[in-house]
């Protein structure tokens, strides 16, 4: 009996999500699991509850993707990353700022790299996140992350640095000192695309056979 309703499942769905929904095939369906003996009131049972499966996944996704039309409306943007999952918080932040977290194996050594002494050692791959008003998006892969921040930069929306590039900041305001004397504050207007985090800064943070798992294929 699971196993009918599995593959009933399983055919309903595709029906229904695949294109136009092809009546004819439902049908079909319907007759061939009602000569396994499935009779029209238990039938009809299984596909009410298919069905009601199949609304609230199209429900989901249909909410998810007006949420991003509406981020991309507010902020006036035409780009919205591929992998990205977005959802709305109560509480609105006043300056835009994310987190960025890097891959790492789950078993590592002192210096990143996998522990060899661990069986079923595998990366993990926790989500980076942006805050900005009431919008959080998350994207597993950093330079993803990254790459939708300089598109907001360039886009005339600041987003507060985040600790590592605060780090940067820091580093560019001592070799500015020691060039010029006369200047300790750094513009951050001009300078942006200096303390911005590149996928270069990323390489030297990440051990290198977990950044190469990064690199988006072509």
């Amino acid at each position: 009996m699971q196993l009918l309703l599995a593959v009933t499942g399983f055919d309903v769905f595709f029906i229904l999500i695949g294109g136009a929904c092809d009546y004819k095939k439902i049908e079909e369906t319907y007759l061939n699991y009602s000569a396994c003996g499935l009779g029209d009131e238990n039938m009809n049972d299984i596909l009410l509850i298919i069905f009601s499966i199949v609304a609230i996944i199209v429900i989901y996704f249909n909410y998810k993707r007006r949420l991003k039309k509406m981020f991309l409306r507010k902020f006036e943007l035409f780009v919205f990353p591929k992998y990205a999952s977005i959802r709305t918080q109560e509480k609105k932040v006043n300056s835009a700022y994310y987190q960025l977290q890097l891959p790492h194996w789950k078993y590592a050594d002192e210096s990143g790299t996998r522990d060899e002494d661990r069986n079923w050692n595998r990366i993990v791959y926790p989500p980076s996140s942006l805050y900005i008003e009431n919008f959080e998006i998350r994207l597993k892969n950093p330079i993803h992350m990254i790459n939708f921040i300089h598109y907001l930069r360039r886009n005339q929306i600041l987003v507060k640095p985040n600790s590592y590039e605060e780090k940067k900041i820091e580093q560019l305001r001592i070799e500015k000192n020691e060039h010029d004397q006369w200047s300790n504050v750094l513009d951050m207007s001009i300078d942006i695309d200096a303390w911005s985090l590149e996928k270069a800064d990323l390489e030297q943070l990440i051990p290198s056979e977990i950044f190469q798992t990064l690199i988006p294929s072509n």
